[in-house]
């Protein structure tokens, strides 16, 4: 989906994804969706995916599901900067404590951090609490990267080519960041366990600079079951061009 396009996203319960909705007006093109007002369990063995929130006016929209694929209007939080006007440039939805509410991480690629607002199960939410991340936070995902049971984050963190790992305490609240490298302007994030030991790993797409260096790759952190990863491993990003219909790996 285009960084501009509002399209509200109906939440599959089943983890298989979003679909595509009725287009709703939210602050600008805010959106992913969890249930907010019912309690649920989530599954920390599998990670969930991340959503491109990006915002200029410095707030995330809540639209409460009505049932049927429909929506409720929509309430606005404000992500409060704390030197720069925030800008909100992705979320995600997980349950950090030891409740079974629903509650959202939001990096604010401004500021250089991550805001926690935890759910209180009726739709409504906790003032905001932010932990710092790498220069410019551009998305990120949460799973549990040290077999505790407990939803962790990673952060891509554009400008130092590099991810933050924010380890769950269980209480809502997160340990200090650890950076791990990946390649040139790193942009998007997913988590899987690539070598079937039951581990999450990382998968990191890196878009490079203006002059193409360092991009059209994927670095891959592999998880060592403690929330640490081992060094990158590079991959090639299949490049299509005109003349080679089947694509060609070009790094």
């Amino acid at each position: 989906m285009s960084r501009d396009d509002d399209s509200a996203l109906r939440w599959n319960p089943c983890g298989l994804g979003l679909a595509p909705q009725n287009r709703l007006p939210d602050g600008n093109c805010s959106r992913w969706c969890g249930d907010s007002r019912r309690q649920w369990r989530w599954d920390p063995r599998s990670g969930r995916r991340e959503s491109d929130g990006r915002t200029t006016n410095g707030t995330i929209s809540i639209l409460l599901g009505t049932g049927g694929g429909a929506f409720g209007t929509q309430t606005l939080i404000t992500i409060p900067g704390a030197t720069l006007p925030s800008t909100p440039s992705a979320v995600v939805v997980g349950n950090f404590g030891t409740d079974v509410n629903a509650d959202i991480a939001v990096t604010d690629s401004a500021n250089n951090d991550v805001a926690i607002l935890r759910g209180n199960g009726n739709g409504t939410f906790a003032a905001p609490v932010t932990y710092p991340t790498g220069k410019t936070p551009v998305a990120l995902i949460t799973g549990n990267f040290n077999a505790g049971g407990i939803w962790d984050l990673a952060v891509v963190n554009q400008t130092d080519n590099a991810v933050s790992i924010l380890l769950g305490r269980g209480d809502g609240t997160f340990a200090p960041k650890t950076d791990y490298p990946v390649d040139v302007a790193p942009a998007a994030i997913t988590t899987a366990d690539f070598n079937g030991n039951g581990i999450l790993d990382l998968a990191v797409a890196n878009h490079g600079n203006s002059s193409g260096i360092g991009g059209n790759t994927v670095s891959v952190l592999m998880g060592n079951g403690d929330g640490t990863f081992k060094s990158k491993t590079g991959l090639c990003h299949r490049k299509w061009t005109r003349r080679d219909h089947n694509g060609g790996f070009q790094c």
